[in-house]
């Protein structure tokens, strides 16, 4: 399956659209609704919450995309005092694509829509899609656009035109692909959802299991989220991609962390805490055994190979 094929599928239709600048303390909730929600951090960061699973912070470049509508709360921290996003809505004039919370503290930026998906989306790709997906500025590639097109949304929220919410429909639609073409374009993912499109259940798991990978996934977690008991989910899983769903998960993290030592410059620590290695020995040990080299010395070979290529 090419990945266009994928998401040629997925269209969703932006009913609001807006600028948010906010300074600490300051929150913004949102219920549980069936209206997809699409924003991207353009300064600072904040802390998100979605449903029942584990807070995370984003930060500047990354994209969020709630593709089932979950309930969830944007905020400088833990305790910052609730607010509606609806109430915060109501303050605005119709013409007006900027919204402004001040605290006083540190400044946070962004900027997204609330959507509905088109019809085709709705019965295709919508009910295997994973209840968030994140992507972390790092892993667009240099010849991502999603600057460019933030840059531009940010442009028209600020000064409004009557063409600005057609605009503005079309480039969160292609925020959307590009978000989602950098999460799931790994040939990994392509082959695997290509053996499971046919078993929904499966193919929501791996969804799932791409769309964050900071998300600590257990086999078990996975089996629940995708309505099967443990033993079931382990037979189907490893009957459709010749591994245990134990082994696909830790080759994930691994593939990913080896992506982060090639391209960014976090320190194997953040590295390891980043794929959701708790301990370092183990990261370590594991890392060792899927690559033949400890990460440090991945990382220098990389480098190595990276000066050598670039002399040819």
């Amino acid at each position: 399956m090419l990945v266009s094929q994928f998401l040629s599928k997925i269209r969703i239709r932006a009913s609001q659209f807006g600028l948010v600048e906010c300074s600490a303390p300051w929150s913004g909730k949102m219920p549980a609704s069936e209206e997809p929600v699409l924003f991207t951090i353009l300064e600072g960061e904040c802390r998100l919450e979605v449903g029942d699973q584990p807070p995370q912070w984003i930060s500047k470049g990354d994209v969020v995309f709630l593709p089932k509508g979950s309930a969830y709360r944007l905020g400088s921290s833990a305790d910052a005092p609730d607010q509606w996003v609806s109430d915060m809505l109501k303050q605005r004039s119709i013409e007006c694509y900027t919204l402004r919370q001040n605290g006083g503290g540190d400044l946070c930026r962004f900027i997204g829509g609330l959507s509905t998906w088109d019809d085709v989306a709705r019965s295709t790709v919508a009910r295997i899609l994973p209840e968030i997906i994140i992507v972390k500025q790092a892993d667009f590639g240099p010849h991502s656009r999603i600057t460019d097109l933030t840059r531009i949304l940010e442009q028209e929220a600020r000064s409004p035109r009557e063409i600005t919410p057609l605009l503005a429909n079309d480039l969160i639609n292609m925020i959307l692909h590009e978000a989602l073409y950098t999460r799931f374009a790994d040939e990994t993912l392509r082959r695997a959802l290509l053996i499971t499109f046919g078993s929904p259940t499966i193919a929501k798991a791996l969804m799932l299991i791409h769309s964050t990978i900071v998300q600590d996934w257990t086999v078990s977690s996975l089996a629940q989220r995708v309505g099967m008991s443990r033993s079931a989910f382990t037979i189907e899983f490893t009957k459709l991609q010749g591994i245990s769903p134990g082994q696909y998960l830790m080759n994930q993290k691994l593939e990913h962390a080896a992506h982060l030592l090639e391209e960014s410059g976090l320190d194997v620590g953040l590295v390891a805490d980043r794929v959701g290695y708790a301990s370092m020995p183990s990261f370590i040990k594991a890392f060792k055994r899927q690559y033949g080299a400890s990460p440090g010395r991945f990382r220098r070979r990389f480098a190595e190979q990276a000066q050598m290529d670039s002399q040819a």
